[in-house]
């Protein structure tokens, strides 16, 4: 047995084993998906696969969504290399139950896994498209970091106020210009929603965001509407 979207297609012999499978059409999931997408994640960790991708794919087997999630990892790119790409996207979550049995569940709602280094043009299409709706993150607190522990902006964080037209490399900087192309794109709508289990953790995402979009308006990078599109 092997985790891929042929082997798995063997439902008896999972079964059998105690696998639940998923139960929707991967292939058809991930063609409307990647046609137009509609949830983008960063933070391809555990937390992430064991919790909004299960999430997903309940309401796919429950024919009350019918597109998975394109998940992206900014910092240790080795997860989509070795986790990801060779397994097709799929997961196994195992779950230890409080009367000591074990449920294992196949998870096949993550339908495209890329990172962003040497990928932005295939991020800024997916940002983009008007079918998107939801960018969520588990990067972990100091994912929204733009200072250091003295309150100084990271010479990488300065040198991305000052030039939006460079590919940035913080994450931070990735998502406030990939909003910038959606606002040029008609100021389409979008949710940007931390899912990290810190305090405030929408308002850290906000105010990383529009500090960039504030250092931006005040060098004449973009325009004033681009902090109205934030806000």
């Amino acid at each position: 047995m092997e985790l891929s979207i042929s082997e798995i297609r063997n439902k008896e012999a999972w079964q059998q084993k105690g696998y639940e499978l998923p139960d929707f059409d991967i292939e058809s999931v991930k063609k409307r998906t990647l046609q137009e997408p509609m949830w983008l994640h960063f933070g391809a960790g555990n937390i992430f696969r064991a919790f909004p991708a299960v999430m997903q794919q309940t309401l796919l087997n429950e024919s009350l969504s019918d597109k998975g999630i394109i998940v992206c990892e900014s910092y240790d790119e080795e997860i989509i290399e070795k986790a990801y790409t060779p397994f097709e996207n799929l997961s196994l979550l195992v779950t230890l139950k409080s009367d000591g049995s074990i449920g294992k569940k196949v998870v096949a709602s993550v339908i495209h896994g890329i990172s962003t280094k040497g990928n932005m043009h295939e991020l800024e299409e997916i940002f983009i498209s008007p079918s998107l709706q939801i960018v969520s993150f588990t990067i972990t607190e100091k994912g929204y970091s733009l200072t250091d522990n003295q309150g100084h902006y990271f010479p990488q964080v300065i040198r991305e106020f000052e030039n939006i037209h460079e590919e940035p490399k913080s994450l931070m900087g990735i998502i406030a210009n990939l909003c910038y192309k959606r606002y040029l794109q008609g100021k389409l709508p979008i949710a940007l929603v931390s899912m990290d289990n810190c305090s405030h953790n929408g308002a850290k995402l906000y105010e990383a965001v529009r500090t960039f979009a504030d250092n931006w308006v005040d060098k004449g990078l973009v325009d004033k509407g681009f902090l109205d599109y934030i806000d």
